[in-house]
């Protein structure tokens, strides 16, 4: 059934540009940099990226189509550059499979034709190899970006290691948001659990036994002053004089 004449088109100001109809969509990638976001900013989100693909750019009037008023989580996924909207990654992704078709598209030309031009590359396989270190890394939220970074930094001092490459570290960073669901305080203790015990990697932890871990320490910890408290006074029998006994049975 077609609109009134009166009902207003929503999209009547989207001029939609003859472009490419699809771009790669990196769905772990997605899945973890959105975690945070709620349902509906999520469908704010992949429309706008939608839009930023068949248009270049997004102007202030498309970005409140969408969002109505300005939503924090969604306009921060966005380069505000000439007073446009750009999400970087989608400009990444549209520019190289704008590289990729235009590849095939030569390699189908005669090759007298193909004689003075650049070698193009063969799939898109290699079009991604090439731009893989332009990745920008994704994380739920800035809390869990300094514990990521914390990690990184254990790896290198401890055990001489690091990523090959941003989309194997981005790989390692979707796990730990899927251990922890996100929560950058549970994932700060998945690290430090893996730091303390000089794991290379990191693994989930059972909140139970954690505590019942650290009980156990402070028991040891507690142990050892007391016998550096009795050696330094002499005997049992004058720990008791200050109550030592007594406070370490109960």
């Amino acid at each position: 059934m077609g609109r009134g004449a009166d009902t207003p088109n929503p999209f009547e100001h989207f001029y939609f540009m003859a472009k490419d109809p699809a771009v790669l969509l990196y769905t772990s990638d997605f899945l973890s940099g959105t975690y945070s976001m709620t349902n509906e900013e999520v469908g704010m989100y992949i429309r706008l990226l939608c839009l930023q693909h068949q248009k270049g750019k997004l102007s202030e009037k498309d970005m409140l189509s969408i969002c109505k008023t300005y939503v924090e989580d969604v306009y921060s996924k966005f380069e505000k550059v000439d007073g446009f909207y750009i999400n970087k990654r989608m400009y990444e992704e549209s520019e190289k499979r704008s590289k990729y078709t235009e590849s095939r598209r030569n390699n189908a030309k005669p090759k007298h034709m193909q004689q003075h031009m650049p070698k193009h590359m063969e799939n898109e396989n290699e079009i991604e190899n090439i731009n893989e270190n332009k990745i920008e890394l994704i994380y739920p939220n800035t809390e869990f970006e300094k514990v990521w970074k914390g990690w990184i930094e254990y790896k290198k001092a401890e055990h001489k290691e690091k990523f090959k490459s941003p989309k194997t570290e981005q790989t390692a960073i979707n796990k730990l948001v899927e251990l922890s669901n996100g929560n950058s305080e549970i994932a700060a203790k998945i690290v430090n659990h893996s730091i303390a015990n000089r794991y290379k990697g990191l693994f989930a932890i059972n909140e139970n036994k954690l505590n019942f871990n650290n009980k156990q320490s402070k028991k040891q910890q507690y142990e050892q002053w007391y016998e550096r408290i009795k050696n330094s006074i002499g005997s049992e029998e004058n720990t008791q004089t200050y109550g030592l006994l007594n406070s370490r049975n109960s």
